[in-house]
Protein backbone atom coordinates (compact mmCIF):
# COMPACT_ATOMS: atom_id res chain seq x y z
CA UNK A 1 0.00 0.00 0.00
CA UNK A 2 1.27 3.35 -0.83
CA UNK A 3 -0.12 6.74 0.58
CA UNK A 4 0.90 9.72 -1.57
CA UNK A 5 0.46 13.12 -3.19
CA UNK A 6 0.65 13.49 -6.36
CA UNK A 7 0.76 17.48 -8.98
CA UNK A 8 0.91 17.39 -12.30
CA UNK A 9 2.91 19.52 -14.45
CA UNK A 10 1.55 20.39 -17.91
CA UNK A 11 4.08 21.23 -20.97
CA UNK A 12 3.61 21.54 -24.56
CA UNK A 13 3.30 23.96 -27.46
CA UNK A 14 0.30 26.08 -26.35
CA UNK A 15 1.65 28.29 -23.81
CA UNK A 16 -1.63 29.40 -22.83
CA UNK A 17 -3.16 25.94 -22.10
CA UNK A 18 -0.26 24.81 -20.36
CA UNK A 19 -0.20 27.83 -18.31
CA UNK A 20 -3.62 27.97 -17.37
CA UNK A 21 -3.77 24.27 -16.50
CA UNK A 22 -0.43 24.80 -14.46
CA UNK A 23 -2.15 27.23 -12.38
CA UNK A 24 -5.80 25.69 -11.67
CA UNK A 25 -4.01 21.93 -11.13
CA UNK A 26 -3.68 21.24 -7.19
CA UNK A 27 -1.75 18.59 -5.91
CA UNK A 28 -4.28 15.35 -4.79
CA UNK A 29 -3.88 12.69 -1.97
CA UNK A 30 -4.24 9.06 -2.94
CA UNK A 31 -3.76 5.58 -2.64
CA UNK A 32 -2.44 2.67 -4.50
CA UNK A 33 -2.40 -1.02 -4.00
CA UNK A 34 0.55 -3.10 -5.63
CA UNK A 35 2.01 -6.64 -5.54
CA UNK A 36 6.03 -6.94 -6.06
CA UNK A 37 8.38 -9.97 -6.63
CA UNK A 38 12.14 -10.40 -7.00
CA UNK A 39 15.47 -11.89 -5.32
CA UNK A 40 17.60 -10.85 -2.65
CA UNK A 41 21.30 -11.81 -2.63
CA UNK A 42 23.26 -12.29 1.02
CA UNK A 43 24.92 -8.90 0.53
CA UNK A 44 21.70 -7.10 1.15
CA UNK A 45 21.39 -6.54 -2.36
CA UNK A 46 17.24 -6.59 -3.36
CA UNK A 47 16.15 -6.47 -7.28
CA UNK A 48 12.74 -6.39 -7.46
CA UNK A 49 9.57 -5.63 -10.19
CA UNK A 50 5.84 -5.36 -9.60
CA UNK A 51 2.77 -3.91 -10.65
CA UNK A 52 0.12 -1.44 -8.77
CA UNK A 53 -3.29 0.03 -8.64
CA UNK A 54 -4.10 3.73 -8.23
CA UNK A 55 -7.74 5.70 -8.95
CA UNK A 56 -7.29 9.72 -8.63
CA UNK A 57 -9.14 12.42 -9.78
CA UNK A 58 -7.73 15.45 -11.22
CA UNK A 59 -9.07 19.10 -10.28
CA UNK A 60 -8.79 22.52 -12.25
CA UNK A 61 -9.94 26.01 -12.71
CA UNK A 62 -8.90 29.02 -14.52
CA UNK A 63 -10.56 32.68 -15.36
CA UNK A 64 -10.78 33.73 -18.71
CA UNK A 65 -11.07 37.13 -19.47
CA UNK A 66 -12.36 38.69 -22.50
CA UNK A 67 -11.75 42.51 -23.74
CA UNK A 68 -14.69 43.27 -25.89
CA UNK A 69 -14.28 46.64 -27.63
CA UNK A 70 -17.98 48.40 -28.80
CA UNK A 71 -17.55 51.06 -31.56
CA UNK A 72 -20.86 53.78 -31.81
CA UNK A 73 -20.61 56.82 -34.33
CA UNK A 74 -23.25 59.73 -33.07
CA UNK A 75 -23.85 63.04 -35.90
CA UNK A 76 -24.65 66.10 -34.23
CA UNK A 77 -26.55 68.10 -36.36
CA UNK A 78 -27.66 71.98 -36.08
CA UNK A 79 -30.13 73.13 -38.73
CA UNK A 80 -31.79 76.37 -39.92
CA UNK A 81 -34.66 75.43 -41.65
CA UNK A 82 -33.96 73.35 -44.06
CA UNK A 83 -30.29 74.30 -44.15
CA UNK A 84 -27.39 72.30 -42.27
CA UNK A 85 -25.25 75.22 -40.48
CA UNK A 86 -23.31 72.79 -38.00
CA UNK A 87 -21.87 68.81 -38.72
CA UNK A 88 -20.41 66.60 -36.24
CA UNK A 89 -19.50 63.18 -36.32
CA UNK A 90 -18.05 61.44 -32.99
CA UNK A 91 -17.54 57.85 -32.59
CA UNK A 92 -17.20 56.64 -28.97
CA UNK A 93 -15.45 53.59 -27.87
CA UNK A 94 -16.18 51.61 -24.94
CA UNK A 95 -13.80 48.60 -23.65
CA UNK A 96 -15.88 45.97 -21.39
CA UNK A 97 -14.00 43.36 -19.61
CA UNK A 98 -15.89 39.61 -19.61
CA UNK A 99 -14.82 37.01 -17.10
CA UNK A 100 -15.99 33.24 -17.70
CA UNK A 101 -15.35 30.51 -15.38
CA UNK A 102 -13.57 27.58 -16.49
CA UNK A 103 -14.05 24.77 -14.46
CA UNK A 104 -13.41 20.90 -15.34
CA UNK A 105 -12.32 17.77 -13.37
CA UNK A 106 -10.23 14.27 -14.87
CA UNK A 107 -10.80 10.94 -12.83
CA UNK A 108 -8.06 8.39 -13.82
CA UNK A 109 -7.46 4.74 -13.33
CA UNK A 110 -3.27 4.21 -13.35
CA UNK A 111 -1.36 0.90 -13.68
CA UNK A 112 2.32 1.43 -12.71
CA UNK A 113 4.65 -1.33 -13.48
CA UNK A 114 8.31 -0.47 -11.25
CA UNK A 115 11.11 -1.99 -11.38
CA UNK A 116 13.41 -1.28 -7.92
CA UNK A 117 16.82 -2.05 -7.12
CA UNK A 118 17.27 -1.33 -2.92
CA UNK A 119 20.22 -2.27 -0.61
CA UNK A 120 19.50 -3.05 2.87
CA UNK A 121 21.90 -2.94 5.78
CA UNK A 122 20.86 -5.17 9.07
CA UNK A 123 21.38 -3.89 13.02
CA UNK A 124 19.42 -6.72 15.16
CA UNK A 125 16.05 -7.26 13.86
CA UNK A 126 16.06 -3.77 11.21
CA UNK A 127 16.92 -3.48 8.07
CA UNK A 128 17.73 0.06 6.31
CA UNK A 129 18.97 1.38 3.04
CA UNK A 130 18.17 3.35 -0.26
CA UNK A 131 16.18 2.35 -2.75
CA UNK A 132 15.88 3.72 -6.14
CA UNK A 133 13.39 2.36 -9.63
CA UNK A 134 12.06 3.28 -12.99
CA UNK A 135 8.00 3.04 -13.20
CA UNK A 136 6.59 3.02 -16.27
CA UNK A 137 2.91 4.41 -15.91
CA UNK A 138 -0.34 4.14 -18.00
CA UNK A 139 -3.45 5.96 -17.33
CA UNK A 140 -7.35 5.72 -18.72
CA UNK A 141 -9.15 8.99 -18.11
CA UNK A 142 -12.48 10.03 -17.96
CA UNK A 143 -13.08 14.01 -18.17
CA UNK A 144 -16.09 16.25 -17.18
CA UNK A 145 -14.83 18.66 -19.86
CA UNK A 146 -11.22 19.81 -20.47
CA UNK A 147 -9.90 23.34 -21.34
CA UNK A 148 -8.87 24.00 -25.14
CA UNK A 149 -7.17 26.30 -26.45
CA UNK A 150 -8.99 27.90 -30.08
CA UNK A 151 -5.73 27.88 -32.57
CA UNK A 152 -6.69 31.40 -34.00
CA UNK A 153 -7.87 33.47 -31.44
CA UNK A 154 -5.74 32.02 -28.64
CA UNK A 155 -8.46 32.03 -26.36
CA UNK A 156 -9.42 29.04 -24.13
CA UNK A 157 -12.93 27.67 -23.59
CA UNK A 158 -13.96 24.30 -22.05
CA UNK A 159 -14.96 21.03 -24.45
CA UNK A 160 -15.18 17.66 -24.10
CA UNK A 161 -11.98 15.39 -25.66
CA UNK A 162 -12.34 12.17 -27.20
CA UNK A 163 -10.59 9.34 -25.12
CA UNK A 164 -7.98 9.33 -27.70
CA UNK A 165 -7.02 12.79 -27.45
CA UNK A 166 -7.51 12.43 -23.66
CA UNK A 167 -5.09 9.32 -23.67
CA UNK A 168 -2.61 11.60 -25.72
CA UNK A 169 -2.92 14.16 -22.71
CA UNK A 170 -2.29 11.74 -20.20
CA UNK A 171 0.38 9.81 -22.23
CA UNK A 172 3.02 6.55 -21.25
CA UNK A 173 5.26 7.85 -19.06
CA UNK A 174 8.66 6.59 -17.77
CA UNK A 175 9.54 8.17 -14.16
CA UNK A 176 12.61 7.70 -11.79
CA UNK A 177 11.55 6.84 -8.31
CA UNK A 178 14.41 7.18 -4.81
CA UNK A 179 13.85 6.56 -1.53
CA UNK A 180 14.68 5.26 1.73
CA UNK A 181 13.36 1.75 3.24
CA UNK A 182 13.30 1.42 7.44
CA UNK A 183 11.96 -2.27 8.14
CA UNK A 184 11.46 -4.50 11.32
CA UNK A 185 11.60 -8.48 10.49
CA UNK A 186 8.36 -9.40 12.85
CA UNK A 187 9.68 -12.35 11.48
CA UNK A 188 12.28 -14.72 10.31
CA UNK A 189 10.57 -14.83 7.10
CA UNK A 190 8.42 -11.65 7.05
CA UNK A 191 9.45 -8.16 7.17
CA UNK A 192 7.65 -5.37 7.67
CA UNK A 193 9.05 -2.16 5.40
CA UNK A 194 8.19 1.80 5.30
CA UNK A 195 9.59 3.82 2.47
CA UNK A 196 9.01 7.48 2.43
CA UNK A 197 9.92 8.05 -1.91
CA UNK A 198 9.84 10.82 -4.31
CA UNK A 199 9.03 10.57 -8.09
CA UNK A 200 9.38 12.44 -10.82
CA UNK A 201 8.45 11.76 -14.70
CA UNK A 202 11.49 11.18 -16.64
CA UNK A 203 9.92 11.44 -20.31
CA UNK A 204 6.97 10.32 -22.09
CA UNK A 205 5.63 8.52 -25.11
CA UNK A 206 3.03 9.47 -28.03
CA UNK A 207 2.44 12.52 -26.53
CA UNK A 208 -0.19 15.37 -27.39
CA UNK A 209 1.75 18.36 -28.88
CA UNK A 210 -0.97 20.67 -27.12
CA UNK A 211 -0.53 19.91 -24.04
CA UNK A 212 0.36 16.79 -21.75
CA UNK A 213 0.42 16.01 -18.32
CA UNK A 214 3.71 14.59 -16.29
CA UNK A 215 3.43 13.09 -12.31
CA UNK A 216 5.08 14.17 -9.71
CA UNK A 217 4.83 12.08 -6.56
CA UNK A 218 6.24 11.93 -2.41
CA UNK A 219 4.17 10.04 -0.20
CA UNK A 220 5.18 6.60 2.09
CA UNK A 221 5.08 3.29 0.51
CA UNK A 222 4.18 0.48 3.21
CA UNK A 223 5.37 -2.93 2.29
CA UNK A 224 5.03 -6.39 3.70
CA UNK A 225 7.86 -9.35 2.52
CA UNK A 226 8.05 -12.27 2.94
CA UNK A 227 11.03 -14.60 2.48
CA UNK A 228 11.10 -17.75 0.28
Amino acid sequence: MTLHSTAYRWRGDQRALVHALNDGARANPGVSWGIHGGRQWPSGLRLSAGASWERGRQDYRWVERRTEVHTETVTNLVTLNSLVVFAAVDTLSTMLVREERLEGADSRTSIQVPVELAWHSTWNRWHFGPRVGIVAERSVVRSSGSLVQDASSGTLAMEPLSAESLGRRYPLTLSGVAGLDLGFAVHERWLLIATPFLGTSLTSFNKSEEAFAQAHRFGLRLQLCHTL
